[in-house]
C-alpha cells in the first residue's frame, strides 16, 4: 500500500477534507467528486464536498492502473462504528453492519454490496436486451441474495418482468447469463495484496 503524507498544518487548520491530486501515468486526475478551491487548501490539493475531515492519497505508479481505468474503489473508516465510506472516482457511499450490537445500518452491510453488485449489473445487462429488442424503458428488476454455506457461495437470482415483457424472458435470461459481474464471479478468486 503506498504510504500517505500527514495533512498539511494548513489544511489541517481549515477542517476541510483535501485530496492530493492522484498522478497516473502522464496524466493528473483528482480524486474524488468534481472540486472547489478552499481556502487553506494547497493548490495541490482540492476537498471533496460533503466531507469535513483532511486526507490525502498517495501518487499511484502507473503500473498499478488497469488499462482503460484511472482509479479503483477505496474504503475509508470512518469514526462511528463500523461505517466506511466506499469512494469509486467521483461516487461515494457510506456502507454499515451491526455486530454484538455494536454499528447500525447507515448504509448497505459488505455482503449487500455483493448482492447490489450482481443485481445492479444483471438489471443492466437486462435493460440492454430489450433495448436490442427497441424496448426502451421497461420496468425490470433482479433480486439477489447471497448464501454462505461451508463449502460454497450461492448467488440466488429471481428476474422480475411485466406481463408484457414475459414474452422476451429466455432473451434476457440469456443476456444477464453472461452480464459481466456474473462472468467475474464465476471464475475462480484470487485475494493478494497490491
Amino acid at each position: 500500500m503506498p504510504q500517505l503524507n500527514a495533512p498539511p498544518a494548513a489544511a489541517a487548520k481549515a477542517g476541510t477534507r483535501c485530496v492530493q491530486r492522484a498522478v497516473l501515468g502522464e496524466e493528473q486526475v483528482r480524486a474524488g467528486d468534481a472540486a472547489r478551491q478552499v481556502e487553506g487548501c494547497p493548490p495541490v490539493q482540492y476537498p471533496v464536498i460533503g466531507f469535513s475531515r483532511c486526507e490525502l492519497i498517495a501518487t499511484i505508479p502507473a503500473s498499478r492502473v488497469s488499462a482503460g481505468r484511472q482509479a479503483m474503489v477505496e474504503a475509508v473508516a470512518l469514526p462511528a462504528p463500523w461505517q466506511v465510506r466506499v469512494e469509486a472516482g467521483d461516487n461515494v457511499a457510506v456502507a454499515d453492519t451491526l455486530k454484538a450490537g455494536t454499528g447500525g445500518s447507515a448504509g448497505m452491510r459488505p455482503h449487500e454490496l455483493l448482492e447490489a453488485s450482481l443485481a445492479t449489473c444483471m438489471t443492466i445487462s437486462a435493460r440492454m436486451a430489450l433495448a436490442d429488442l427497441g424496448i426502451i424503458d421497461a420496468e425490470v428488476r433482479v433480486r439477489v441474495h447471497l448464501e454462505r454455506e461451508e463449502t460454497a457461495t450461492r448467488f440466488r437470482y429471481e428476474l422480475l418482468l411485466t406481463p408484457e415483457l414475459e414474452v422476451h424472458r429466455p432473451a434476457i435470461e440469456e443476456h444477464i447469463a453472461r452480464s459481466p459481474v456474473r462472468s467475474t464471479l464465476s471464475k475462480p478468486l484470487t485475494f493478494e495484496p497490491a
